[in-house]
């Protein structure tokens, strides 16, 4: 059986607006390399409720974990206070993708394409199927995945072991989220799904709603 979590964790801190910006390849349209603007996560990432987010995913060093739409600060935490046996991150931004293989080769990095609900569809669909077994999987900002719940669980417990904790969270809380669908509405396609919707879509997977 599945164990899902939702933790919504608040951060009084607000989001930082800054990105990198990233040079054009030689030959390659602007068109082609334009891309959401994920980088107002990464200050709230990092803050204190990280910890109580690692260890609703209680993590050991034989842990195969999954991050969906992780920012690189939460990748980090990951890696300096759980290490893990892998770890697979999964984003829609080819940019956040790429500053977390820089910094961490060991990672391994797969893209969303279209976000969750293009190709991919379920997102671990993304993931290549010699990557399975996952005990611990992080759905870092499902808000802007563009998937249903539905969809989402039904695709992890194709691929997740028997126990593993799925942890649905945000660490700003819906009261900033709000702000978010204000600010960068094409992020923001959703709602964070409400305990009753959990339960109707783990209703078809051995998954429990804690």
């Amino acid at each position: 059986m599945l164990v899902l979590y939702i933790c919504l964790c608040l951060s009084r801190g607000p989001p930082s607006r800054g990105g990198p910006v990233a040079a054009v390849p030689d030959g390659v349209a602007v068109a082609d390399v334009v891309e959401k603007d994920w980088y107002f996560l990464e200050a709230a990432s990092a803050g204190a409720s990280v910890p109580r987010v690692l260890a609703a995913g209680a993590l050991s060093p034989a842990s195969r974990v999954l991050a969906v739409t992780p920012a690189p600060s939460f990748v980090n935490a990951i890696l300096s206070g759980a290490p893990c046996e892998l770890l697979v991150a999964a984003h829609e931004s080819l940019y956040v993708l790429g500053g977390i293989k820089e910094e961490h080769d060991e990672v391994r990095c797969f893209h969303l394409e279209g976000g969750g609900g293009g190709k991919g569809g379920g997102v671990v669909e993304a993931v290549p199927e010699r990557f399975n077994a996952f005990d611990a999987v992080f759905v870092c900002y499902f808000p802007g995945m563009d998937v249903s719940a539905a969809a989402l669980l039904k695709s992890l417990a194709k691929r997740c072991c028997k126990g593993a904790r799925v942890v649905i969270f945000l660490d700003q809380g819906r009261r900033n989220l709000e702000q978010h669908r204000r600010e960068y509405p094409e992020v923001v396609t959703s709602d964070l799904p409400s305990r009753p919707s959990l339960e109707k879509a783990t209703a078809v997977t051995r998954m429990n709603v804690l």
